[in-house]
């Protein structure tokens, strides 16, 4: 047994059938120097009978391990479990690593849901007597709360862009002969079929507002808004001054995005006519504001690097400059589409077919 885990031997016990998964685990989470752990399901940890110093090794004991291993790491365990009862007699078996340990009473899909931390172990566990097929349900929701949201985003806004990279890549090479020998013409003829590929993009579109933003009331949206809003929190004002000017743009791009999936859940059952024709900019608007977050932090952690390492200043700088120009020439767009979601499905709705 690894030396630095030697206080893990205590539970190494034959009715434990899943200590080794639990060791294996956590030697990979200790190579790593992962602290932040998360666990749906809170172990019982004991019997009911607390006056007999015994462990519930059917149980698994992983509250118990994990909570003695984050403390060994100076680390945090987030513990949710459905019944307070559960989580009333983990506190008492727990007791000697109170300070390293978060209980929660939710179900393990609304706390997911919520939670904005970085997690370096997750560990989904449901009760006893659940059926298996149940389960696996059930942590096939919570594993993809975030990637259902994001599917057709990346799907259409990924595709679109790429067509419009394409498109402009033909600009700089003037007459028809000299596109055609340079190519680029063919790579809009590819990129153009990727739009058709896997549902059409305004398909995709209505697939993200009324089948994922509608249906589940936003909490998924507000999920990832938070990731958001608590990864830039964390960017240092002693960075490149660039980074507070694009932050103050991100923030507004976020507050129209906040303000356009609003609109739509409030207006959905009375016009939802109206909110169909604003989904295609809704899914624009949506992809923007995720580029934009995913290059900023981007540039952040590689000034993190460079001032660290004191090496690779040009990798930064061209991440800067990346983040820098897709904020002034793109994020800037999120606002003016925001309105169009909440005001451009007025004037659509009031053409008939009769019209044409």
């Amino acid at each position: 047994m690894n030396k630095n885990l030697f206080f893990l031997n205590k539970y190494n016990n034959s009715k434990n059938i899943r200590f080794d998964s639990f060791y294996n685990s956590l030697l990979v989470a200790d190579s790593r120097n992962l602290k932040v752990f998360v666990e749906t399901g809170t172990s019982r940890g004991k019997t009911k009978f607390f006056f007999i110093n015994r462990f519930n090794w059917k149980d698994g004991m992983s509250t118990i391990i994990f909570a003695e291993y984050v403390k060994y790491k100076n680390g945090k365990l987030f513990s949710c479990d459905l019944s307070k009862k559960n989580i009333s007699n983990a506190i008492r078996f727990t007791k000697n690593f109170k300070t390293n340990i978060n209980f929660v009473v939710s179900s393990s899909e609304d706390f997911l849901k919520t939670f904005s931390e970085k997690i370096n172990l997750l560990y989904l566990d449901t009760g006893d007597m659940t059926p298996i097929e149940d389960t696996a349900q059930l942590h096939l929701r919570e594993a993809k709360i975030i990637v259902d949201i994001l599917t057709p985003v990346v799907k259409a806004w990924g595709s679109d862009t790429g067509i419009e990279v394409a498109n402009t890549g033909i600009q700089i090479h003037g007459g028809m002969g000299f596109i055609e020998e340079s190519g680029a013409p063919q790579l809009l003829r590819d990129a153009r079929i990727t739009s058709i590929y896997e549902g059409t993009n305004g398909i995709q579109a209505n697939d993200l507002v009324f089948r994922k933003i509608i249906i589940d009331k936003g909490k998924g949206l507000k999920a990832i808004i938070k990731i958001m809003v608590n990864s830039l929190s964390k960017i240092s004002s002693n960075q490149d001054p660039q980074f507070k000017k694009m932050k103050i743009k991100f923030e507004v791009a976020l507050k129209a995005l906040e303000d356009a999936t609003e609109w739509i859940l409030t207006s959905q059952k009375e016009n939802p006519c109206e909110v169909a024709a604003g989904a295609v900019p809704y899914l624009r608007l949506l992809g923007l504001v995720c580029g934009g977050w995913l290059l900023i932090r981007g540039a952040s952690l590689a000034a993190k690097k460079s001032n660290i390492n004191k090496i690779d200043y040009s990798f930064f700088k061209k991440k800067l400059i990346s983040a820098q120009f897709f904020c002034d020439h793109f994020i800037i767009q999120v606002k003016s589409l925001a309105r169009t979601v909440t005001n451009g499905g007025k004037i659509t709705d009031s053409v008939s077919s009769s019209d044409f």
